[in-house]
C-alpha cells in the first residue's frame, strides 16, 4: 500500500482517535507559534518552504504535520504544492525508495479574516518525535538519512507533475470544522 493509499485507509480511523484528532484540530486552528511550548504538539523544525509539528500517532506510526510556509496567492497555489509533494512521495514509493508511510491532505473551512482554506498534509514522523536523528538532505537533494538509513522526502513540489485535485479531491480530504 503506497503512503496516500494507507492515509484513505486510515482516515476514518484519524477521525474517530479522540486524542489524535483533538491534536490535529489544535494544529489547525493555532496560530504556530502559539505551539512552540505545547504539552502535546511538538515542533520538529522547518525548512525554506515548510514546517512540522509532531501530532500524535496512530497504529505505532508517529504522525507529523507538513506545511508549505511561502506565500500562497489562491487556493489552487497552495493545494498544487500538496498535490505534487504526495505525487513525488508515491512515484519514489513505487521506485522502491524508503519514503513516509502515510500521506494525505487535511482541508479545514475558511475561518474568519481567510481568504480560503488552510491545507496541510499528514505524513509520518520519521523522528518519532524526535527519538531519532534525522541527517537532513543537502540542498536541491530529496534524501537524508535517519538511523544511518537514506530515507527520501523532501521533494520538488513546484512543478506540476500531478493532474489537478487528484489527491486533494473532496473524497480523499480529511477535511475538518471548528
Amino acid at each position: 500500500m503506497n503512503p496516500f493509499e494507507y492515509f484513505l485507509h486510515l482516515k476514518e480511523q484519524i477521525l474517530t482517535t479522540k486524542d489524535l484528532i483533538e491534536n490535529i484540530r489544535t494544529y489547525a486552528y493555532t496560530d504556530r507559534l502559539l505551539l512552540i511550548n505545547h504539552p502535546t504538539i511538538t515542533p520538529l523544525g522547518a525548512g525554506k518552504h515548510n514546517i512540522h509539528f509532531h501530532i500524535g500517532t496512530i497504529e505505532n506510526i508517529h504522525l507529523a504535520t507538513r506545511e508549505y510556509i511561502g506565500i500562497a496567492y489562491d487556493e489552487e497555489d497552495i493545494t498544487a504544492e500538496y498535490e505534487n509533494y504526495i505525487d513525488q512521495i508515491i512515484k519514489a514509493h513505487e521506485q522502491g525508495k524508503n519514503v513516509p508511510r502515510i500521506c494525505g491532505a487535511i482541508k479545514t473551512e475558511i475561518l474568519p479574516n481567510y481568504l480560503f482554506p488552510r491545507y496541510f498534509l499528514i505524513i509520518e514522523d520519521i523522528t518519532k518525535n524526535k527519538t531519532r536523528t534525522l541527517q537532513p538532505a543537502a540542498p536541491g537533494e530529496t534524501t537524508g538519512t535517519i538511523d544511518g538509513r537514506e530515507i527520501y522526502y523532501d521533494f520538488d513540489t513546484l512543478s506540476n507533475n500531478y493532474p489537478p485535485t487528484k489527491y486533494l479531491a473532496p473524497e480523499n480530504l480529511l477535511f475538518l470544522n471548528k
